[in-house]
């Protein structure tokens, strides 16, 4: 998602044709004064939430055929179960529960992919396995001020673990993962409603469903692990 795009627009700069919409009662807010870098917008600019109704919504609904396991439900290839995400963020207060990004349905009751930051400022990551929902969350706090954060996960193994980056480096997370035997349950796409699931951007499945109270910009998703050398090239952006 291109935060520079023309008008406050939610462009896709990748040419995959996945642009984003408004979802709140009032537009998202793209003020132009706040930027994390001069080196990674196209316009000095970036989206802020005001955490009670703000998000924007990803108009492709296929995503369990790029990150998820399995043929979309819609009709595409086969997803890859490897993901990467990578955003700036910048939060406007400290202990609150902040929802950063969620792929698949808004109930956590199907299948789903989100990060969010907890009420002791902590990255979280959690998804759906068979037993149930899965977390882990990072050791350090999330840094104040403009951070670059990427998360990346490989869902092909249960014994896999997240990786957590903060600002190019990566950084310890706890959690107990799910157990032998069990397998990944994928991207929920909604099935007759295909409209009620995304990649949503400002809100998080978890928690109760929260919404962000931050500034967000140039959001990206991958359908493989990105090597540490390129969050540390993606932070740097130079």
């Amino acid at each position: 998602v291109d935060t520079g795009a023309a008008n406050g627009g939610v462009a896709d700069s990748s040419g995959n044709g996945r642009a984003a919409s408004f979802e709140s009662t009032g537009r998202v807010a793209y003020p132009v004064a706040s930027v994390p870098s001069r080196y990674i917008q196209a316009s000095t600019s970036s989206y802020n939430f005001d955490g009670t109704n703000d998000r924007l919504k990803s108009n492709f609904n296929k995503w369990n055929s790029v990150i998820g396991n399995g043929v979309s439900e819609h009709g595409d290839k086969e997803g890859t179960s490897k993901m990467s995400f990578a955003f700036w963020v910048n939060n406007d207060s400290e202990g609150t529960i902040e929802g950063y990004i969620t792929v698949g349905s808004v109930a956590t009751a199907d299948p789903f992919v989100t990060i969010a930051r907890n009420a002791a400022n902590k990255l979280s990551f959690t998804t759906k396995w068979s037993g149930g929902a899965e977390s882990w969350t990072s050791t350090p706090t999330v840094p104040t001020g403009w951070t670059h954060v990427v998360v990346t996960y490989d869902a092909n193994l249960y014994s896999n673990d997240p990786v957590f980056y903060f600002n190019g480096e990566a950084v310890a997370n706890t959690g107990a993962g799910p157990g032998s035997g069990e397998t990944w349950e994928g991207i929920d796409e909604g099935g007759a409603s295909p409209t009620k699931t995304a990649l949503w951007i400002g809100y998080t499945s978890m928690f109760g469903q929260v919404y962000g109270d931050m500034k967000m910009a140039d959001v990206a998703v991958w359908s493989s692990i990105l090597a540490a050398a390129e969050v540390e090239a993606l932070y740097s952006a130079k």
